[in-house]
This record gives structure tokens, C-alpha cells and sequence, in this order.
């Protein structure tokens, strides 16, 4: 059975998504935000050959940037908490251990390798306050 879409949050490496352009459902939706493995790329790695599904579908796709929204950030913090909470919002950290590996770690947010919110832990975590 081929799983269909009705919404599609893309985040910063389109390319990862476009595939899913093929399986999107009547009138689904397709949210993207950011393109930051794309920012430095010197041909776009950008392949819309399926993007007839999308028009046959009826489609849609939204482009936002965050900071659009950030006067509605104390608005939206309550949910998140709750659903964060409660288990249905998911999310990712990519962990890097040590400054000396945070030039590497830099570079993964460009060329999309990372996965999740890219952390570099740069020391251990303090055990009290007195960081003992």
C-alpha cells in the first residue's frame, strides 16, 4: 500500500522532501522553512521533475521564515510546552562533543548532514551550581 501525504513540514534541506511531492494526497499541503544546506551550493540541488503529482493533486505549498512569527512567540510557548509534554511534539538533537569539533559541526548545517537542532557540548554538564 503507498502511503499518501495530506502535510508535509519540510525544514532546511528540500531536497530530503521533494520525493514526497509524488505521494501528496488531493489538496494536501506542503510547509517549508529555511534552506540552509542550500545557501552555499553552487548548482541547486533542486529536482521538481514529479512536481506534476503536486499540480494534478490540486496542492498547495507555503514558504515562511520564523521570525514572521515571533510576535506571536508567547502566544504559541503554552501549546508547545503542553504538547512537548505530553509526548506529541517530537524533535532531535544532533550532539557534537568538544570545541575543537564545532568548525565540522558548523559546516554539517550546511551541507544538511545533521539531524535535529545541532548542539556542540563544550564542556561537561555542571552536576550543581557550583558546577561540582
Amino acid at each position: 500500500m503507498t502511503e499518501t501525504l495530506n502535510l508535509r513540514w519540510q525544514i532546511a534541506a528540500l531536497p530530503k522532501g521533494v520525493p514526497t511531492l509524488g505521494c501528496i494526497n488531493r489538496k494536501g499541503r506542503v510547509v517549508t522553512c529555511g534552506l540552509i544546506s542550500q545557501y552555499n551550493a553552487e548548482t541547486p540541488s533542486h529536482n521538481l521533475s514529479n512536481l506534476s503529482r503536486f499540480l494534478i493533486q490540486r496542492a498547495r505549498m507555503q514558504a515562511f521564515i520564523v521570525v514572521d512569527y515571533l510576535p506571536r512567540a508567547a502566544e504559541a510557548l503554552p501549546h508547545l510546552t503542553e504538547w512537548l509534554l505530553e509526548g506529541r511534539l517530537k524533535y532531535r538533537v544532533d550532539l557534537v562533543q568538544g570545541l575543537e569539533h564545532a568548525p565540522q559541526a558548523l559546516n554539517r548545517l550546511f551541507d544538511g548532514s545533521n539531524q535535529g537542532k545541532l548542539v556542540v557540548q563544550v564542556s561537561p554538564a555542571p552536576v550543581g551550581q557550583d558546577g561540582r
